[in-house]
């Protein structure tokens, strides 16, 4: 799992644009993360963002975190991973 210092950099990041809840799923969400191990965060927000939004706060979230993130918004799931990863998100911010 994430430090504390680190959920609070993501959740001052994405502030701004008015989450409406984060979380976390893959192999953090299950503690089975390793030094190699990327960041899944799935998002919603109150109001849509563009593209070019969307890649700066990925961006920003990489540069913070010093690991590679996968940045997922709720609305922009895959149909083919949506019911695993609804069903092991494990969220840290609700709004």
């Amino acid at each position: 799992m994430l430090s504390k210092s680190q959920l609070h950099i993501i959740i001052e990041t994405l502030k701004p644009y008015h989450p409406k809840r984060i979380g976390l799923f893959g192999s953090v969400a299950r503690n089975e993360e390793n030094s190699e191990s990327d960041i899944d965060i799935l998002f919603s927000l109150n109001q849509p963002i563009g593209l070019f939004t969307l890649s700066k706060i990925h961006f920003e979230l990489e540069e913070k975190l010093h690991k590679k993130v996968d940045l997922i918004s709720e609305n922009g799931l895959n149909k083919f991973i949506k019911e695993k990863v609804l069903k092991e998100v494990r969220y840290f911010y609700e709004n």
